[in-house]
């Protein structure tokens, strides 16, 4: 049986605007549009400015911490987290109703095989016209190939546009590492840029790549036995050999057969006691969980059958239902590593 993510990956260039959260603004309080120099264009990044000096730290703020399968950082105690798919957004509290809310948003996709190799610099470049035309009144106000992001080198770059008539500000970070993309990405109102520019700073100076801690579950698993309980009561052992092989990579990506769509990231934790409820079963001995993410939702997960630092099986359970099965039921599928 196969993980299925549903829709794949966003077009990268939607991936490079990072949309961002745009709820109706009052008209009543909309500052005329600036007006600026036609946007540079070209096959690399124009460099319309020196890069601009480091923000102090967003000193007077209570930060949270967010932590994912691929990344972790700080946030705003008092923004609001929205996950929309592949994408987090963090989000400011309105002040009024109605009112643009001050985004970050931070997006990580795998990128195709053929692409694996490109910079963030090619990354950005190659869609910089794409980005110009989805954003009124474009203008490249900075471009720094020399950045970082999670210790990584970057791009960051930072363009003003409007919406709504409503002049807005962005700022971006990319980073390419292992194959997979990831962008940090700011949307405000112009006149507030100078304000949170500190909390910008903030968050990206405290974002992080997550570290694999469990190296022995990385490589190919087979099916070895599978079965459907159904809700009904009813049991069913499906051929395992029907089952795509399952591979789990070390830049903690996973992905099932050739299907673009059975992709995602993984993560290994410690099994909690409302685990084996919802598993509704036990595995002796088993201290840790595997976890099958599609975007930032949970796929499959199931316990992790080991002795020592040699991991001899995983156990993935997942709900189902028609046309993957032919009634709703939990399916829960043994994996060994591959012969081959």
């Amino acid at each position: 049986m196969r993980f299925n993510r549903g829709a794949a990956l966003a077009l990268l260039v939607l991936f490079l605007a990072a949309g961002c959260i745009q709820p109706q603004v009052k008209r009543e309080q909309t500052p005329p549009a600036q007006q600026g120099p036609a946007p540079s264009t070209g096959p690399v990044i124009p460099p319309v400015a020196p890069k601009s000096p480091p923000a102090p730290a967003a000193t007077n703020m209570e930060f949270s911490l967010w932590e994912g399968p691929l990344y972790s950082l700080q946030y705003p105690s008092n923004w609001e987290v929205q996950l929309l798919g592949d994408l987090v957004a963090f989000v400011s509290p309105a002040e009024n109703a109605g009112d643009f809310r001050e985004n970050v948003n931070v997006f990580a996709a795998a990128l195709p095989p053929e692409a694996a190799d490109t910079s963030a610099a090619q990354l950005f470049a190659n869609s910089f016209e794409s980005l110009q035309a989805s954003i009124e009144d474009f203008r490249l106000v900075e471009a720094d190939d020399q950045t970082q992001l999670g210790n990584e080198p970057g791009v960051k770059v930072a363009y003003s546009g409007t919406s709504k008539g409503v002049p807005l500000q962005f700022q971006q970070r990319v980073m390419v590492k292992d194959g997979t993309a990831y962008s940090l990405t700011y949307s405000g109102e112009k006149t507030k840029y100078g304000a949170m520019a500190p909390i910008i700073e903030a968050m990206a100076q405290s974002f992080k790549l997550t570290e694999s801690t469990a190296p022995q579950v990385v490589g190919k698993w087979v099916s070895y036995g599978e079965t459907v309980f159904y809700d009904s009561g009813e049991r069913e052992w499906p051929d395992p050999s029907n089952t795509p092989p399952l591979e789990l990579k070390t830049d903690r990506s996973w992905t099932q057969g050739d299907a673009q769509s059975a992709q995602g990231t993984w993560d290994v934790q410690a099994i909690e006691e409302k685990d084996w409820a919802r598993w509704n079963t036990r595995l002796a001995g088993a201290s840790r969980k595997i976890i099958l993410y599609g975007g930032e939702a949970a796929l499959a997960d199931g316990p992790i059958e080991e002795a020592g630092n040699r991991v001899d099986a995983l156990w993935l359970l997942y709900r189902a239902g028609p046309p993957a099965i032919s009634r709703p039921g939990q399916v829960q599928i043994k994996f060994v590593r591959s012969a081959s």
